[in-house]
């Protein structure tokens, strides 16, 4: 199995994607990185899987070159029937391939809750960090909604959340340390971090069991709300 796995930045990587595709799927992973892909070509990017990460930018910011260009890739690839998992970003850019729309929710939503409106496996409690979310057409699977706001959806072989089931406690560490996280933003980050060190085997395994409902989903095109 080869799975794609597009990096927006250094700390944005597949984390626990990675290691349950390698471990569980016996996968090889492959990365490409955002500016990598302005002259990429959907055939570039066709595998078993392509799982896209999130970003500090907006899929709305079209003016950014990179930004433009996989929109593109991504209605591509949807097209192609290529299966995809997409994660915050990724998930929002899905979401405008398939017909939705994305805005800003008008505040930055941190840190570790449920979906009350999901079944177990989609329930959490996941990581939230993001400032948008997505509209989506009315013939869309939704998985998970919390705050009224959607946080899991499908269409055919591609699967988008809002959350961050990848996130692990080395990753968040690190993010809770970037410079843009200031006041505020910046103790809840901590706190983050702190709560995903103190339940990192439990966050793994939950993961896992959330990756091994995704990738069934990607591999045969069923049901994923399970």
């Amino acid at each position: 199995m080869d799975v794609t796995v597009i990096q927006h930045s250094p700390s944005g990587h597949a984390g626990l994607i990675g290691d349950y595709v390698v471990e569980r799927l016996g996968a090889t992973l492959r990365t490409l990185y955002s500016d990598a892909l302005l002259h990429a070509s959907v055939d570039d990017l066709k595998s078993d899987a392509v799982v896209v990460m999130g970003s500090a930018r907006g899929v709305y910011e079209t003016e950014i070159p990179w930004i433009a260009r996989q929109r593109e890739l991504m209605r591509g690839l949807v097209e192609s029937g290529v299966p995809v998992f997409g994660v915050c970003f990724g998930a929002q850019l899905l979401a405008t391939a398939i017909g939705g729309d994305v805005r800003p929710t008008g505040d930055f939503h941190l840190g570790w809750r449920e979906n009350p409106e999901a079944s177990t496996v989609w329930k959490g409690p996941w990581l939230r960090w993001h400032g948008d979310h997505v509209s989506l057409p009315a013939d869309v699977e939704v998985m998970a909604r919390a705050d009224g706001l959607v946080q899991a959806f499908a269409r055919g072989s591609a699967v988008g959340v809002q959350f961050h089931p990848e996130a692990s406690s080395d990753m968040l560490d690190r993010w809770s340390q970037e410079a843009m996280l200031k006041g505020r933003l910046a103790e809840q980050a901590s706190d983050v971090a702190a709560y995903a060190r103190q339940n990192a085997e439990a966050i793994r395994a939950k993961s896992y069991d959330l990756f091994d409902h995704v990738f069934a989903r990607l591999a045969g095109g069923g049901d994923a709300r399970s």
